[in-house]
This record gives structure tokens, sequence and C-alpha cells, in this order.
């Protein structure tokens, strides 16, 4: 107050002091220095009237006070005769004003507030509580609630399945134990907990996505762990659209927060990391089920006994395919085989197979991140996308059906696409020459593809490349299955479209007829139930994208799946788990992404996040417990698996040999070695050694063992109750034993 009074007076003495100075140049001092003497006594006054009542009062009397409108309209007179005035008094005046017109408020409410009683306090706090309410979003407490239940569930999900020493109980299969063992209070505790340090968090970081991201995190996290060796597909569609509606109404809620942008280096760094993990699970895996005698003659043992021929003579002979010394060209005209010749001469191993088929499928997103880039994709589009592919169901379920040229193709056909959309033509036809090599019916796609090129109008310059690939393809089509029904087996056409053939003896002139004549009969072989499904579980995690399109040129790309999986009546050509969908999803993958580019960035982020949500959840639910299964069994029967290695290994590489299907892998690095089938054991043995597989009850055990003995056959190495060796009399050791 003192200081406030100082203020009065000093402000009051320079104003009179200002008119003095300047009424003495007009002959007017007298008349101011008069009322000059009258603002210093009533600013003194007011102060002496606020030290005993409050300033309010003393502010009230100077404003009613005929002096102070004296003074004010000398004061107005004077500020239009000069004026420098306003600049000296006025704006003094009015922080002074100002600066006592906040302090009064304070000083007011800090009286008012002493003045209540302790009932209207408490209703004062209730008020304040009150607004402090009305001020919190209730969709953002609701996502962080349950985000964090979710969360929790997770964690108690892990808990009782995987960390529990006395039990394993999973939430679905296991539901009556496994909710009798979680605790309500405890769960209640650490929800409550958690959400109170979130909401804590929250005041802190007011400008972020948290409470959505706590909801997507639960979400997929919650997912991702009941999924976990869990192949109910319809929980698994059921978990991807309650994430996929919950997680993009979060988003749009939270779409005014800050963003933050990934950078491009951290998209490359994640994407390598997720391509090793990967490889590494399917190739790691795949070896596990080769180690525990899991993959067969067909198609392992065939492929080892291939690269056992190239690399002694560059042929692709082999016995144990047809049961006779035969090139597998004249079975698959499949050249590209050569391109990995050089890794099997260094490591002639089933592990450089199965190693080298798991690289090649993720490699294929490489060429992806370009795609994307071309697009102008936002780093964290591009990284979905690539998720998408990686953990595409139809790209990882093929390798547990051992080992296939068709394995070289997503890597081939996303190069392919890759060099179209940088309209590089030298690049294009590389690719294409590769993709051809792959297989007798690759050209399906070289023409499909060549069409779409054809077509596409935004491809100026190149498009004319189209017309020349799809020529190509054709004739290349033409030509090798024309050789191969002349001095092969013949591309199994009617195996494969058996069910649009007449005469099984045709060739695909049958089929076109078929097609033409009764278009009726072909959609319905494209509508059976086995189909429909098999249509679903592979369109639904691409969100039908590769359909959402008014390019007629982009259907092109839907178009090998329907001839080669759909349309097919081979029974395996519409599942998953073997090789024909490689290529067919890497166009599927590719049309989703150039769909999306059509998309207005945001929705785009939206379809590839949908896209690489789905993908996990199905790759999860579908190989979760194919890998474990796969490496606990392994390890479980390590030592049997040894001991079964020792024996066998026991026969000599130079001999001849005849065993079960799932004994030829691990023989098949020799010149001559046979498949076991009822026709072989009835007929009379020729090879150096015959294996007999005793843990499996053939029918045909016994009367080979007793062919075997009339034969001259003699024991030479077992393990009992497993299997049997036995030699040839006409055998020749080259060294002991």
């Amino acid at each position: 107050m003192n200081d406030e009074k100082e203020f009065m007076k000093s402000d009051a003495l320079d104003s009179g002091q200002s008119v003095q100075e300047t009424g003495s140049s007009e002959n007017q001092t007298p008349e101011i220095e008069s009322n000059t003497e009258e603002i210093v006594t009533l600013a003194e006054a007011a102060c002496a009237a606020s030290e005993k009542a409050s300033i309010s009062a003393a502010m009230e009397e100077l404003e009613s006070s005929e002096k102070v409108e004296e003074v004010a309209s000398v004061s107005v007179d004077s500020v239009q005769d000069h004026s420098d005035l306003p600049q000296l008094a006025g704006d003094e005046s009015d922080g002074t004003a100002a600066k006592t017109q906040g302090d009064l408020t304070a000083d007011g409410e800090a009286s008012q507030q002493s003045e209540l009683t302790p009932k209207e306090r408490f209703l004062d706090t209730l008020t304040q509580a009150k607004n402090a309410l009305l001020q919190v979003s209730l969709p953002h407490c609701i996502m962080r609630l349950v985000g964090i239940f979710l969360i929790i569930s997770s964690a108690f999900v892990v808990h009782h399945y995987a960390l529990s020493a006395d039990h394993s109980y999973q939430p679905i299969s296991n539901w009556h134990e496994f909710r009798d063992a979680i605790s309500l209070p405890m769960l209640a505790l650490f929800v409550v907990g958690d959400y109170i340090l979130l909401s804590l968090i929250k005041t802190k970081l007011p400008g972020t996505r948290l409470d959505s991201c706590i909801l997507l995190i639960g979400l997929v996290l919650f997912s991702l762990v009941t999924l976990w060796r869990n192949d109910n597909v319809y929980y698994t569609y059921a978990l991807i659209l309650i994430t996929a509606v919950s997680g993009f109404a979060a988003v749009e809620y939270d779409r005014k927060c800050a963003k933050h942008k990934l950078p491009f280096a951290v998209t490359l760094i994640l994407v390598i990391l997720l391509a090793a993990f990967v490889a590494f699970v399917v190739a790691f895996s795949t070896i596990c089920q080769f180690k525990s005698y899991g993959t067969s003659c067909y198609d392992m043992g065939i492929f080892i006994q291939m690269y056992h021929s190239m690399i002694h003579d560059l042929s692709l002979v082999t016995t144990c395919e047809r049961g006779e010394f035969l090139s597998h060209l004249a079975v698959h005209f499949s050249p590209i085989y050569y391109l990995l010749l050089p890794f099997y001469f260094f490591f002639p191993s089933a592990n450089t197979l199965l190693i080298a088929q798991a690289v090649m499928i993720t490699l294929g997103v490489f060429p992806l991140i370009g795609i994307c880039r071309k697009y102008h994709f936002r780093n964290g589009t591009t990284l979905f996308f690539c998720i998408t592919y990686l953990f595409c169901a139809e790209l990882i379920g093929p390798c547990y059906y051992h080992f296939h040229e068709n394995a070289f193709l997503p890597m081939l056909l996303m190069f392919l696409f890759y060099a179209i959309e940088k309209k590089k033509p030298v690049m294009i036809y590389i690719f294409m020459a590769l993709v051809l090599f792959v297989k007798e019916d690759a050209p399906i796609y070289i023409v499909c593809i060549g069409i779409y090129l054809l077509f596409r109008k935004d491809m100026t310059g190149i498009r004319k490349h189209g017309a020349i690939m799809a020529a190509i393809g054709a004739a290349y089509f033409g030509v090798v299955t024309t050789l191969m029904g002349k001095y092969g087996e013949g591309v199994m056409t009617s195996r494969t479209y058996g069910n649009l053939m007449i005469d099984q003896d045709a060739g695909f002139g049958e089929i076109i007829k078929t097609v033409i004549l009764d278009p009726a009969y072909f959609i319905s072989q494209l509508l059976r139930e086995d189909t429909f499904l098999f249509f679903l579980s592979v369109m639904i995690p691409l969100g039908m994208m590769p359909l959402f399109t008014k390019k007629f040129s982009r259907l092109m790309l839907f178009a090998p799946f329907v001839l080669m999986n759909l349309a097919s009546g081979y029974v395996y050509a519409s599942n998953r788990d073997f090789q024909y969908v490689f290529g067919t999803a890497t166009c599927l993958i590719y049309a989703t992404v150039i769909n999306a580019a059509d998309l207005r960035p945001k929705k785009r982020q939206m379809v590839a996040a949908y896209t690489a949500m789905a993908s996990l959840f199905v790759a999860f639910s579908a190989f979760s417990g194919k890998v474990m299964w796969k490496y606990e069994y392994y390890r479980d029967n390590t030592e049997r698996f040894s001991q079964q290695d020792e024996v066998l290994s026991s026969i000599p590489d130079d001999a001849s040999v005849v065993c079960d299907t799932w004994f030829v892998p691990f023989l098949a690095n020799r010149d001559e070695i046979y498949e076991m089938n009822d026709t072989l054991a009835a007929a009379p043995s020729t090879t150096d050694f015959v294996v007999v597989r005793i843990s499996e009850n053939y029918d045909y055990n016994e009367g080979l063992l007793n062919k075997l003995e009339t034969e001259g056959y003699t024991y030479y190495d077992g393990i009992e109750s497993v299997l049997e060796i036995y030699v040839s009399p006409t055998y020749e050791f080259q060294s002991e034993k």
C-alpha cells in the first residue's frame, strides 16, 4: 500500500510539473500552479483514505470531487494545445490505473475468500471440481482406460500361459482354468494404478496422441497374444474387425493432436530388421522341420538330388522324382535353379536351399520400398505396406512345404514391377526373362503384366514394351509346352485344369473352348465353396484393395489369381500352404499399393495400416503354432534324431538306396536314390541298400522283409522299432564300415 501511495504522489507531481512547464510558455503559470497544489492535496487525501478503508473508496471520492473535474478540464485544454502531453502523462496514468485495478481485484477476491464460511468454501471447492471435470474429454478417458485394460489383460495371458511354473493356461482353450486363475482385485488394482499414472503423464503431454496410441497398442498386443498358437480363423477375423473399427475411431478423434513424421532412415532400418526377423524365423523353423525328418521326397528330396547332379555335371538329373534317371526339366522347365548353384556348390546342404528360400521371399520388400517412394508415400505408409508384404500368409505358408522354384517369384516379380514404375526398359526385360525361367506356366504372369502395361495411360514412352512382353510371354509359353510335350512329360494340364476339360488328353485349347462355350460352368468353378473361402482368406487381409480401381489395366494384375488359383481344379492350387500362391499373392500386393496411391494421403495411410495389421494377425494365427511346434518337436527329440542321422550316415555315398519318403531328403546327396512304395516293395530289389521304416506299420513291410531275405540281403544296421538297413549281396564296400 505504501508503494501505491508513493506512486500516486509521484504521478500527481509529475503531471503537475508537466502542466506547469507547459503553461509558463503560454503565460498561464498561476492557474496551473494552483491546480497542481490541489491535485497533490487530493492525492494525499486519497492515499490516506485507502489506509483507513480501501482503495476503491478513495477512487470513488476522487471521481466525485469537483476539483478533479476542474483539473481534468484544464488538463484536456492543455493537451489540445500541446500534443506532447499524452506521451508524458497519459501513458503513465493508464498503466497506473490498470495496475491499481488488478491489485484491487486480487485483494477483493482474497477479502471475499476470507469472509466465506466453511460451508461456502466447501461448495466453492465442489464448483471448481465440477468445472475441472467438465473440461475432461470423456472419449480420451475411455480410450485410455480400455487401452490399459487390454495391456494388463495381455500381461496376464502371457504370465499364465508362458511364465507360470505350475501351469499353462490359454484364455480360449482353457478358459475355465484361466478365468479362475485371474485375481479380480489385482486386475482392478493394476488398471486403476496405471490409469492414474498415465493421466498424470497426459497432463504433462497435452498435445500428443497418447490416449489413441495406448488404445492401439492395447488392441494389437492383446490380439497378438491371444492369437499365439491359435489358428481359429473366425476369431482372427473378429479381432481384425474390432481393431480396424476401434483404431480408426481413435485416430479420427485424435486427429487434431500433434503429429511427428517418421524419418526415412528409421523406416529403412525397421524394414531391414523385420525382413531379417522373418527370414530367420522361416529359415530356422524349416531347418528344424528338415532335421526332425519332417520333409519328404516331394518336394525336398528331389531338389537335393538335383543340386547334387548340378554341382557334378550341371545336369538336373534325378532318380527319386519319377523312379528313373530323368532331368527335372522334363517335368518342370525351371532353369532358374542355376542362380543358386554357386551357393550350393560351396555349401552342399539342404540348409542352403531352405535359407535361400527364406531370404528370397523377403528380398522383394526392397523394390516395394522403391515403388512406395515413387508414389511419394509417407514413410509410415511405406512401413505399413512393407509389413503387409513381409507377413503375407501366402508368402510364408508355402515355405513349410519344403522347397520350390516358385519361391523365386515374389522377389523377381516385385523387381519387375519396380522397373515398370521407374520406366527402365532394360531392367524390365532382364526380370521378364528371369520370371520366364521360373516355370513353364510363368509366362501367364508376363502376358498379364504386359497387357497391364500396354493399357496403362500414364506410362507414355514404354507402353509399347507391354505389347512386346505379352507377345514374348505367349510365344515362350507355346514353345516350352510344345517341347515338354514332345521330349518331356508334358505340362500336366489335366491335373491342373481337369475340371474344365472333357478330353483329358487335350491341351489348353480344350480349356479355352469350355470358357467360351460354357461361361456359366466356368464361373461356377470360380465360386466353389473351397475357392470362395480361399478367396476371402487372401483378400480380407488386403482389404479387397486389388479390386478397388476404375482402371481396366489394373484388373490384369488380378487375372493370375483367377486363372492359377480360383479356376484350377487342383486341390492344392487354392491352398496358401502350397507354392502355387507365391506369384499371385505378389501381384495382389502390388495392385493394393498402386490402388492405394489413388487415394488421399490420409486414407492411403489408413489402408496401409489396416493391411499391415490384418496380415500380421493372420500370420500370427496361422504360423505361430506351426513354428513353435517344429522347434519344440526337434528340441524334445534331438537325441533320437541324432541317432537316426548316425545310422543313416553309415550308408556309403556311392551306394544306391531305396527308402521311405521321409528318409529320402537325408540320403539324397547321391547319384541314385528311390522312394519306397508298394510297387518297389513287391518288385525285385536292384539297389545296394534298402531302408525299411519299422516305426510305420506299412502294409508292405512284412512282404518286403521276406523278399529281402529270399534275395540274400543281409542286415546292415538299424534302430530297434524305428528302422532297419539291409545290404545287397552284390555290393562291394570300398572300405571297412
